[in-house]
C-alpha cells in the first residue's frame, strides 16, 4: 500500500468535501431526484412542487450540477442517469434511505472533538 502524499491542495479538498455530501443529503431529503426523474423542470417549477423558493433551489440544483448528479439544459434541470437510478424513489435500486442515515449521523461526527475530549458519547 502506498502512503498518501499530503499537501495543502488535497488537505483542503478533503476538508471542504462536506459541502458535496450535504448537497446530496439535501437533494435526497427534498426528494428532488424523484421529481427530476419525472422529466426536466425549471427551478421555478421544481420549487413550486417542493414548496420552496426558486432562488435557493436553483443554488442547490447548480451545486448538484457541479457534482454531475443533475444536468442543466437552458433553464431546465434533469436528473443524471446515476441519480435517476439510485436517488429516485421510483427506482428499485434506490439508496436514499442509506444516504439519509448518513445525514442523521453527521451531527455526531461534526462533534467528534467534543466526544474525544469528554470521553463520553454525544448520542442519546
Amino acid at each position: 500500500m502506498t502512503e498518501q502524499q499530503w499537501h495543502p491542495g488535497n488537505l483542503l479538498q478533503l476538508s471542504g468535501s462536506y459541502w458535496q455530501a450535504f448537497a446530496l443529503h439535501a437533494g435526497v431529503k427534498l426528494d428532488l431526484f424523484s421529481l427530476l426523474a419525472e422529466g426536466p423542470q425549471t427551478a421555478s417549477q421544481a420549487a413550486a412542487r417542493i414548496g420552496t423558493q426558486e432562488r435557493s433551489l436553483a443554488t442547490l440544483l447548480n451545486a448538484l450540477g457541479a457534482m454531475g448528479l443533475v444536468h442543466k439544459n437552458g433553464d431546465r434541470y434533469a436528473a443524471a442517469e446515476g441519480a435517476r437510478r439510485f436517488l429516485a424513489k421510483s427506482s428499485d435500486a434506490y439508496i436514499g434511505h442509506i444516504i439519509m442515515h448518513h445525514h442523521f449521523l453527521s451531527t455526531s461526527w461534526a462533534r467528534l472533538d467534543e466526544a474525544v475530549l469528554s470521553g463520553e458519547s454525544l448520542r442519546r
